[in-house]
């Protein structure tokens, strides 16, 4: 998914870190209580990641995912992936010359 809008709970993660994300509701008022039976928000914060991604699986019938895609910029000081790189062409376009001295 490209984003959580309309869903309550999710999974987001991010591709440069590896780090993930639990997108879920932070109150829901007393008439959206019975389509979220056993969530008690105070409860599920107070869960770890593991315990609420458990918890996601044992009581959702759909987890969405959503990936935090890499926006390469120049002279940002992080490290990317390879394969990132090459799905941006103007990056691509300035290594045509150095990954042709590689080839040979």
């Amino acid at each position: 998914m490209s984003d959580f809008s309309g869903v309550c709970f999710g999974i987001s993660f991010d591709q440069r870190s590896g780090n993930i994300g639990i997108h879920f509701p932070g109150y829901i008022d007393s008439i959206d209580k019975p389509l979220y039976p056993g969530y008690d928000e105070k409860e599920f914060k107070k869960l770890n990641s593991i315990q609420k991604l458990n918890w996601m699986y044992s009581n959702c019938d759909f987890i969405p995912f959503k990936p935090s895609y890499e926006f390469i910029r120049e002279n940002c000081g992080y490290s990317f992936k390879y394969s990132h790189i090459k799905r941006d062409n103007n990056m691509m376009k300035r290594l045509k010359g150095y990954l042709k001295k590689c080839e040979n």
